[in-house]
């Protein structure tokens, strides 16, 4: 009789269960990852922002002054982008700050915030002086720009409102 060394071999029952147990874990932890995040890629040729990569934590919309947002474009964007189409901005005002828009100048809180892009204006049909503004961030608003000066953004549509936000974004490269 020969006797056979090492570990006694499991129970296939118990191995069923830790597997099973294993596997619900798993898919449970990947659907809330798939669920929670999603990988933004930006491929424009003009960007406007300097980062290609993103995370976009679907679940964080709470957005601090100069943080990532992604927002869903709404009519204000048409006929250039369909109603739905996810951006991603840096948000340079929040509720209570002063936006000013003089004559194609913008300042948030009186501090230089940018500038307006003739290409844009011509293709929006707008002057500057039709986009002029001085007013407080409202509640549930954001002011958000891209760091180009030919980004279209809150310069010539606005405010992004509380129920466009999509969530937080951490650039990655």
């Amino acid at each position: 009789m020969t006797k056979t060394k090492g570990k006694k071999r499991k129970d296939p029952k118990v191995f069923a269960v830790q597997v099973i147990i294993l596997l619900t874990v798993m898919y449970m932890a990947g659907n809330y990852v798939g669920n929670r995040f999603r990988l933004g890629i930006d491929d424009q040729m003009a960007p406007c922002l300097p980062f290609k990569y993103y995370i976009i934590d679907m679940a964080d919309k709470t957005i601090p002054r100069d943080g990532f947002l992604a927002f869903r474009s709404d009519s204000r964007m048409g006929p250039w982008y369909e109603e739905g189409t996810l951006f991603i901005k840096q948000v340079r005002g929040i509720e209570g700050d002063k936006i000013e828009v003089k004559e194609g100048d913008v300042f948030v809180n009186g501090e230089p915030a940018g500038f307006f892009d003739q290409n844009i204006l011509e293709k929006i049909e707008k002057a500057p002086k039709d986009l002029n503004r001085d007013e407080i961030v409202p509640p549930e608003a954001l002011w958000a720009m891209g760091t180009s000066p030919d980004s279209f953004d809150s310069r010539y549509w606005g405010y992004i409102k509380q129920e466009q936000v999509a969530g937080q974004v951490y650039p990655l490269f």
